[in-house]
């Protein structure tokens, strides 16, 4: 028999895949590159201080004051430390979220400047009093996960490498100035966009939609989502249900998830909005119907919350969070995992 006949069809299958290249790599195991290239440039000391026990009550303890957390800070970050660094953002988020990231981080320096100008001494307004800590061990094949964490950012990833399944929420963003007003980024709006689909919904409505839609009370000092608050404390959804939204507020609606989602790289924010319900959301406001004036809505379902508040420094202080009820830091594989690793072995 003809050896070259008979190692034909491996050969040209061989060929194949070189022609095709290596099969992609998820986002959970481009995660888990990503962080595991940041830990090999950091030293023993930098270690210490950026790695955290997964099982960690850390983890789910959150937060958005300027504030030294947990994790090694950008400003004790050399530049490769600091490239390795967002190239893990990166990892999980999409260029716009990206963006919006690292631009809300830059709003401190600005923020120092403006409180300086009038008298005010600020060094904790710093655009590199940032944190980033990884719990567990990315190059393992347990669940471990990371958290950039400062003034107004606090993005909140798991990984469970086993299931190839990424956790994204809570994750928090705010702004202040929410518009700059005056120098060279006057004008600029890092979450203009969002503040502007919740108004275009909001003035899509009928005189009976918006009366539903409309929360009694005064506006919520912030966001009611917030760090230490369990992701089911708003209770049943208020406001105005999906099913009595028109084709066209309906598509207002489904735009404005979307854009929320899409912070994300585009494989987990297709995977984010096939999981909400949107039939199932409430859209709910509170406040000014007007920009300029204090103001407050959500968005409000079995499976997605977000809140976006803007009242403080003259309704010019915007804060923002998406939470995930029942998946928040990873709970529902995390139950499947633990419940799976500790499971009673029958005994004989």
């Amino acid at each position: 028999m003809n050896i070259v006949t008979v190692a034909g069809p491996f050969l040209a299958a061989a060929c194949i895949l070189l022609l095709r290249g290596p099969s992609p790599a998820t986002p959970a195991q481009e995660l888990g590159l990503a962080a595991t290239k940041f830990l090999t440039t950091l030293d023993a000391g930098q270690r210490a201080k950026a790695v955290l026990d997964f099982a960690s009550a850390e983890r789910a303890t959150w937060g958005f004051v300027p504030n030294e957390y947990p994790g090694l800070g950008v400003r004790d970050m050399t530049v490769p430390q600091r490239r390795a660094a967002h190239d893990l953002l990166r990892a999980v988020a999409s260029q716009a979220g990206y963006l919006t990231v690292t631009s809300v981080m830059a709003l401190d320096d600005l923020l120092r400047q403006l409180e300086e100008r009038g008298g005010k001494a600020a060094p904790h307004r710093d655009a590199e009093r940032y944190y980033l800590a990884v719990f567990g061990d990315p190059a393992a094949a347990q669940p471990w996960g990371f958290r950039l964490q400062g003034h107004h950012v606090s993005v909140n990833c798991g990984v469970d490498p086993a299931r190839g399944s990424v956790s994204a929420t809570p994750l928090f963003l705010g702004t202040n100035p929410a518009e700059v007003r005056d120098g060279a980024k006057s004008g600029s709006r890092v979450l203009g966009d969002v503040e502007d689909l919740g108004f275009a919904l909001l003035h899509s409505l009928d005189a009976t939609q918006r009366e539903r839609a409309l929360l009694p009370g005064t506006v919520p000092a912030d966001v009611i989502l917030g760090p230490a608050r369990a992701d089911d404390s708003l209770g049943e959804p208020a406001g105005l249900p999906a099913a009595q939204l028109n084709p066209e507020q309906l598509g207002r609606l489904r735009e404005l998830v979307a854009r929320v989602v899409d912070r994300l790289r585009p494989e987990l924010a297709a995977a984010e909005l096939a999981r909400v319900r949107v039939a199932d959301l409430h859209f709910a406001w509170c406040g000014a119907q007007q920009p300029g004036a204090a103001h407050y809505f959500r968005l409000h379902g079995r499976d997605f919350v977000f809140e976006y508040d803007n009242v403080q420094n003259n309704a010019n202080h915007v804060h923002t969070v998406w939470r995930s009820p029942g998946r928040d830091f990873g709970r529902d594989w995390l139950g499947e995992h633990y419940r799976k690793e500790h499971a009673p072995t029958d005994r004989k």
